[in-house]
Parts: structure tokens; C-alpha cells; sequence
């Protein structure tokens, strides 16, 4: 068993060797599950563990991030009260999940942080790229497959009926493992995520950024690092912030919403890995295989560890969350945070304060 300080690179595939699976994966057919059975078997297979516990190193970063002092505490009270009033008169009309997910929107906006970009992903004008086709109008945001975790294949029902023909035993709970395994003749995928909103760097004021955009643009048209998750070019790089809005109205729940972060806070830490991985040097690698963090900058190393957010709703109750990537596991981490209901005066104000600084 590995240890927290073993630091197991490989652990955690490279972007490209998951364009090249894509590429090859055949067309099997695939079956929809239900969001018990997506969670315990795709996300599983994954790699991507929800309600994990949070590590001290962790933690401190969490509370870095999170436990600053508002030093504008009136503006942040004022927006606070707006997206308290939204959510009433929500929770009066029975909205859907996309009224719900402008409220937040609002709230985004309202901060107006620096060098960030916010794409709300209902009823946005936002090119797609398909080289065939040309651009799409108003396409809603979606990842790439190959940004997306690597996920085990089951083995199919004929390779272990042979093992059992072959002699070997025959488990006592055969018939209740088949639907779980997807042994007819399918594959498991993980959904590409369609975020409510999802938010990012774009810092068009640092003056090295159009040379730094340059270079992004060329690794990811090589398939080298996608950090531009839905390759839309819309400017919106390295994604850090996820919101999944349900209504609980109409029929969608809190641990759909999950799921979903889940799977698009994985694909944004696997992109920040592989940005970190190409930026150490030859010799920190040496060093990092011998002895743990030798030879690597803090700021490099929490690259490879990176952190990302995401807020899962349902009507008015508000789940945060913190993502981490585990090192020595490969495993994709998501740690509940905090739990607000925007429609009181304190909720509202602790969620909006959240958001601030996360977004600073």
C-alpha cells in the first residue's frame, strides 16, 4: 500500500493517451444508468471517490482560500440580499433548474473578479468547433471526451464464462453482479459534463497572456493539453469553478448534481495535472522519484495537486465542495464543504461570501 508522501506520478494517464483510447474505442453500445448505479460503477471505475476525507495539506489550502477576511463586506451584503430575494420568489414560483442557475450567475457577475471568465451554460451564444460543420451557434458548453478520466472496462460476460468452463469457481452472486458489470456486450462511459456554469481563467490584462494564449492554443490543437475543456474557443482556460443546478421540481436532485461535478471538476484537475507535469523540469523528475518534493517549487508542486470548487444545488439549498486530485492513489477526490439555503439572510450572505473568494 502506498503511503500519502508516495508520490506515484504514472498513477494519473497523460491527456493524450486518452484522445488516442478515444479515438480507437469501438462503437459498442452503452446503457443508460441511473444516478446510484452511474455513481457506484462509472464514476467508480473512474477513479473519482465522492465524500472523500480531506487531508490536512488540503485542508489548509481549502481554508487559504476561503477563510480571507472580506475587506468589502457592504457590496458583498448588497448582493447577498439580491440573490436572497431571487431565491423567495424561486422557491414562490416553482422555478426550473435554469432560473435557479441564473441566480448564481448573477451573483458572478455582480463580484466582476479579475482575469476570469464565466460561461453560463443555458441560452449562451457560444461557437463550437467542428471543423466539418463549422461553428454552431448557440451550442450549450460541453467537454471533450478526451479530457475525461480513463474509465476500467469490465470484463465481458464470454471471457468469464470461460473462466468458469475453464474450472474456474462460480461466484455465489453471479446473476446479481451481471447488470452491475455491464457484461452484455457494452461499455461504461462517463457523461461529458454540460456545467450549469462553469468558470475559468481568461486574463487578457497580464501582458504575457496573448504569447501564453498562443502556446495553449498550439498544444491543444496537437492534443498535448486541453485547456480549453470544451475546445469551443471561447476564452475560457483551466476551469476552476463548477455549479450543477437542480430545481428538485422537476425531477432532478442533489446527487445527479453531484455526479455531475464530480465528473467536471475530474476533468479540470487532469488538465492542471498535465500542465504541471510538462512544466517540471528533467531533474525534478529524478528528484521526485527518490525523495518526495525535492528539486519542486511549492507552487509547482500544488499544480500537480491542484484544488477546484463547485457548487451542487437543489431549489434554494446550496452544497460546496472542494476537488482535489490524490497523488499516490490517482484518484479524484470530492470533499464536502459547507451547505447554505440562499433564502435566509445568513445563507445567502455565507454562500456569496464563498464565492468571492474563490473568484479573487
Amino acid at each position: 500500500m502506498e503511503t500519502s508522501s508516495q508520490i506515484d506520478v504514472a498513477s494519473v494517464p497523460p491527456l493524450s493517451s486518452t484522445s488516442a483510447s478515444a479515438r480507437s474505442r469501438s462503437s459498442s453500445p452503452t446503457r443508460r444508468l441511473n444516478p446510484r448505479q452511474y455513481r457506484a460503477s462509472a464514476l467508480k471505475r473512474a477513479s473519482i471517490v465522492i465524500e472523500a476525507e480531506l487531508p490536512e495539506e488540503v485542508d489548509a489550502r481549502v481554508q487559504r482560500v476561503l477563510g480571507v477576511a472580506t475587506t468589502n463586506g457592504d457590496r458583498l451584503g448588497r448582493i447577498a440580499k439580491r440573490l436572497q430575494q431571487r431565491a423567495r420568489d424561486c422557491v414562490r414560483e416553482q422555478v426550473d433548474e435554469a432560473e435557479w442557475a441564473k441566480g448564481l450567475n448573477a451573483v458572478i457577475e455582480d463580484i466582476d473578479a479579475a482575469d476570469i471568465k464565466c460561461h453560463n451554460g443555458r441560452g449562451m451564444n457560444l461557437p463550437v468547433r467542428r471543423p466539418e460543420h463549422g461553428a454552431i451557434p448557440n451550442a450549450r458548453l460541453e467537454f471533450m471526451q478526451e479530457v475525461l478520466p480513463k474509465v476500467r472496462q469490465p470484463q465481458p460476460i464470454d471471457t468469464l464464462l470461460k473462466r468458469f468452463r475453464d474450472g474456474a469457481p462460480v461466484p455465489a452472486n453471479l446473476g446479481m453482479r451481471l447488470p452491475d458489470t455491464m457484461a452484455i456486450s457494452s461499455q461504461i462511459i462517463l457523461r461529458r459534463p454540460r456545467p450549469d456554469i462553469c468558470v475559468g481563467l481568461s486574463p487578457r490584462t497580464h501582458p504575457l497572456w496573448h504569447q501564453a494564449r498562443d502556446k495553449l492554443d498550439e498544444f491543444q490543437a496537437n492534443e498535448i493539453l486541453f485547456s480549453d475543456l470544451s475546445g469551443s474557443q471561447g476564452g475560457l482556460y483551466f476551469p476552476f469553478l463548477f455549479v450543477e443546478a437542480k430545481s428538485g421540481i422537476s425531477g432532478g436532485t442533489l446527487h445527479e448534481a453531484q455526479n455531475q461535478a464530480a465528473v467536471a471538476a475530474a476533468a479540470a484537475l487532469r488538465v492542471i495535472h498535465t500542465l504541471a507535469t510538462l512544466a517540471t523540469p528533467p531533474d525534478a523528475e529524478a528528484d521526485l522519484a527518490t525523495t518526495p518534493f525535492a528539486g519542486i517549487s511549492p507552487a509547482l508542486l500544488r499544480l500537480r495537486s491542484p484544488l477546484v470548487f463547485s457548487i451542487t444545488s437543489e431549489g434554494p439549498v446550496h452544497e460546496l465542495w472542494a476537488h482535489f486530485l490524490d497523488l499516490g492513489s490517482g484518484e479524484y477526490r470530492m470533499t464536502f464543504l459547507d451547505c447554505h439555503r440562499t433564502t435566509t439572510p445568513h445563507g445567502a450572505l455565507a454562500l456569496t461570501t464563498c464565492l468571492a473568494n474563490i473568484l479573487r
